[in-house]
């Protein structure tokens, strides 16, 4: 982010600004990377592994095209891939979710009950500590679709490498203007343990 201002000193409303423009840019690299100064981010990351969601009676995969049965098959089977993967030793402490999945699970009622999906999905998944709605996981499939994520977050499992979060430097004139650089840093999400973690698309 670059603020210039004509004989004044950077504003704290400037760097404010400044400051939220590179932690947005910094959150975008931390989902998808940048491929042009080959960063690897979560979604893009080869430590990840992909869980096809199955077409429900209905032909789609979304899970408002889904019965409830195929909904919480789904999720059994999508988390249950990181316990076969590492034959039982990691289960996921997190579930992440596309606006418009989570708003499904969180509205649609089991039959008979009442008790959402949402509230279901929390009851017989223990090891769930979190189940979040994410905006960045809406539309981010290559093919445009809603995607999921699961996985055991903690920092010894993953990391977004930030050598620098944000530095403001010293002011330079430039002919008549005052101009301050702030930047940061960013080197891209390192994957761990491999295996801990699953996406999918198309929910």
């Amino acid at each position: 982010a670059n603020a210039a201002f004509a004989r004044v000193n950077l504003s704290a409303s400037k760097a404010t600004k400044s400051r939220r423009a590179i932690d947005l840019k910094i959150n975008q690299i931390a989902w998808t990377g940048d491929t042009a100064n080959k960063i690897t981010g979560f979604l893009n990351n080869p430590n990840i592994s992909e869980y096809t969601l199955p077409t429900g009676a209905s032909g789609k995969t979304t899970f408002a095209s889904k019965t409830e049965a195929e909904i919480l098959k789904d999720i059994t089977g999508f988390l249950q891939t990181i316990a076969d993967a590492t034959n039982e030793v990691e289960q996921a402490n997190t579930l992440l979710l596309a606006p418009n999945a989570y708003a499904h699970l969180a509205t649609t009622r089991l039959a008979d009950s009442d008790r959402t999906l949402l509230e279901f999905v929390r009851q017989v998944n223990p090891n769930l500590t979190r189940i979040m709605k994410v905006g960045e996981l809406k539309g981010s499939a290559n093919d445009g679709s809603d995607m999921m994520v699961a996985g055991y977050f903690d920092p010894d499992y993953i990391k977004l490498e930030i050598p620098e979060r944000f530095e403001q430097k010293p002011a330079e004139r430039r002919n008549l203007e005052t101009v301050i650089n702030c930047t940061a840093s960013v080197a891209g999400v390192t994957v761990a343990i491999p295996m801990a973690f699953v996406k999918a698309k198309g929910c």
